[in-house]
């Protein structure tokens, strides 16, 4: 018997959320677990929700309000690691789809796409593979071939922006961070500046994703 693929939509247009679970509903091996209109709702669930570890696919569309979905893929993936995320979505930039695989995501489709192909696409991944719309395979192909710029690497952070990382992943603020450190705000933020030159990211949600999937987060730190 084949394993059933447990999956959560986030999308704020109720009925693009209904006709895809109506019609992946049909497939045997597909079962639609969990929809939510916004990334704020998502991540909450994640967070309170036990069931939420059984989720093994979530399908994200990027134009959401409040939260983007672009703004959300560090998060989701610092709350479910081995959650994969496959990003739906109208938009067909090039720096949409650059970012959100960059971000973590495993696929980028289009909601042009057909369901049966969509459906395909949630095996494959779930497989271990990646998806990507084929005009959009050759953006990904065109930047790696330009960007031969180097990654920072070896570069250890300190046992400071250790602790400030830690304490950013535990939800504390700036501020917070400060008054338990002992150190001016203004402090706090050259620290993150080089967290995330370090790292190679751009926010804190993706500083906090690249910690735990480094080891830097997580038991034993």
């Amino acid at each position: 018997m084949s394993q059933t693929i447990r999956i959560s939509i986030v999308e704020d247009h109720p009925e693009f959320r209904d006709t895809v679970e109506l019609v992946l509903g049909i497939q045997t091996d597909l079962e639609i677990v969990s929809q939510f209109g916004n990334a704020e709702l998502a991540l909450r669930s994640l967070k309170e929700c036990e069931a939420s570890s059984k989720l093994d696919i979530l399908l994200l569309d990027l134009n959401l309000p409040g939260m983007t979905g672009l703004e959300a893929i560090p998060w989701f993936r610092t709350y479910a690691p081995h959650l994969k995320i496959i990003v739906l979505s109208q938009s067909e930039q090039e720096a949409d789809v650059l970012e959100a695989i960059g971000c973590g995501a495993h696929g980028y489709l289009l909601k042009s796409t057909t369901l049966n192909a969509l459906a395909g696409a949630i095996r494959e991944v779930h497989r271990g593979g990646a998806v990507v719309e084929p005009q959009m395979a050759q953006y990904l192909l065109k930047t790696l071939r330009k960007d031969k710029s180097p990654v920072v690497e070896n570069m250890t952070i300190s046992e400071r922006e250790h602790e400030v990382l830690t304490l950013i992943a535990d939800g504390h603020s700036q501020k917070e961070i400060a008054e338990r450190l002992e150190i001016s705000v203004y402090t706090v933020t050259d620290h993150l500046k080089h967290i995330y030159m370090k790292l190679g990211v751009k926010n804190a949600p993706q500083a906090v994703a690249k910690g735990y999937t480094q080891g830097l987060l997580g038991e034993g730190n």
